[in-house]
């Protein structure tokens, strides 16, 4: 039997797990159903329990990994990172996004949340000090742009909708958490990131849900249940473990050009789970998105090097490759 650990892909002098890029696919595949199961989940389920609620159930699993893996308590250094990801990616990024999917369609949000991955690499530049090529800023600013038209085309106004402007919040929260997630996993496996992050946010994620659950009816659909157990399993938990396993076999910038067909696939779920058009401007505006961000990702990659010549200087491939699990 084949060890997928130590089949790799020759690529110039290196060796790529094909391992990590298949977990990396598998991720990246889960991530792409969360929009329209959050667009199914809010149809007859208040948005704070999805959207904050499924943080719950995740950290159930999450507590449990931690267990199994018997992983140490985060040094007092890693706290004030793992609050950021506890209030971006277990709260904030949820709950915005499931307030915003009340009023904006899945295919909407698929396109607005594709330019994550450049608000991403803009924070992480802006923390870690780096200097990344003029053309990274220029291809930001290019999907930013995309998307903020793209977002007020859909408006009856020429101003930017209540939903567009819950996007963008969920974007600079998952974004913020994302940036000191990633420092986080230089010193600690990436899977207890992200653990560690779902068990933080329970003192707040629990009474948030709990008082949404006392205001407002509870009258769930089985597609909507079905939604929020496929977030609060595959998207809130599994879905970021196989994630960061992946960037530690195959590495962060590899690994992460995977994400570039995510609004895409995004756009194809909606069409085939809720049902919505296929729209002309939305793939348009999908596939612009993702040059945008294939842009700016190469850019990021052939950064300003360090004085030894071998690495960048924004520390993305001084993570070690090593398991989380």
């Amino acid at each position: 039997m084949c060890d997928m650990g130590t089949v790799g892909i020759g690529i110039g002098r290196t060796a790529i797990p094909l391992s990590g890029l298949v977990l990396g696919l598998v991720a990246v595949v889960m991530f792409s159903g969360t929009v329209p199961a959050t667009r199914i989940a809010v149809a007859s389920i208040d948005p704070v329990v999805v959207g904050v609620g499924r943080s719950v159930l995740g950290a159930t699993l999450a507590a449990g990994y931690l267990v199994l893996v018997r992983a140490p308590w985060p040094a007092r250094g890693q706290l004030s990172g793992i609050v950021v990801v506890a209030m971006g990616a277990a709260v904030g990024f949820g709950w915005f996004s499931a307030q915003a999917l009340r009023t904006v369609s899945a295919t909407h949000g698929s396109v607005v949340i594709g330019i994550l991955p450049l608000l991403t690499a803009a924070l992480g530049a802006l923390r870690t000090g780096a200097r990344p090529r003029p053309l990274f800023w220029i291809a930001t600013a290019a999907g930013t742009a995309v998307v903020v038209l793209y977002a007020a085309s859909g408006s009856r106004s020429a101003a930017l909708s209540a939903g567009d402007a819950y996007l963008f919040a969920a974007l600079v929260c998952a974004a913020a958490a994302y940036t000191e997630g990633g420092r986080l996993a230089r010193t600690m496996p990436g899977g207890q990131v992200i653990a560690w992050g779902l068990v933080a946010a329970l003192p707040l994620s629990i009474p948030l849900t709990a008082a949404a659950l006392r205001t407002s009816p509870f009258r769930p659909t089985a597609a909507s249940l079905a939604a929020l157990a496929y977030m609060a399993v595959f998207s809130v938990f599994v879905g970021m473990v196989l994630w960061y396993r992946a960037m530690g076999l195959a590495g962060v910038p590899r690994v992460s050009s995977i994400q570039l067909g995510q609004p895409l696939l995004s756009v194809v779920w909606s069409w085939l789970l809720v049902g919505e058009p296929l729209r002309a401007q939305t793939i348009a505006a999908a596939i612009l998105v993702l040059v945008c961000v294939a842009t700016a990702q190469k850019a990021r990659v052939a950064e300003v090097r360090s004085p030894a010549g071998d690495r960048p200087v924004d520390g993305l491939e001084r993570q070690p490759a090593r398991s989380v699990t």
